[in-house]
């Protein structure tokens, strides 16, 4: 199985629910100021979207 990611502008409560719904696990938690995007919000993700990942993979995100 499969599954495409985007978790682009979610927040990290957000993030973390719908890496669960596709089987995925939250990985490293990494925070870097970025102009005109909502603090606490996911900037990035590793691997990068739109990366195709596979269940039980981890998947680290940038705030």
């Amino acid at each position: 199985m499969t599954i495409p990611m985007d978790f682009s502008r979610l927040d990290l409560v957000l993030a973390k629910q719908a890496l669960l719904k596709t089987q995925t696990k939250p990985g490293t938690v990494t925070e870097k100021a970025v102009k005109n995007c909502k603090p606490g919000s996911v900037v990035g993700v590793d691997p990068h979207t739109p990366k195709i990942v596979k269940s039980g993979d981890t998947v680290n995100l940038t705030l």
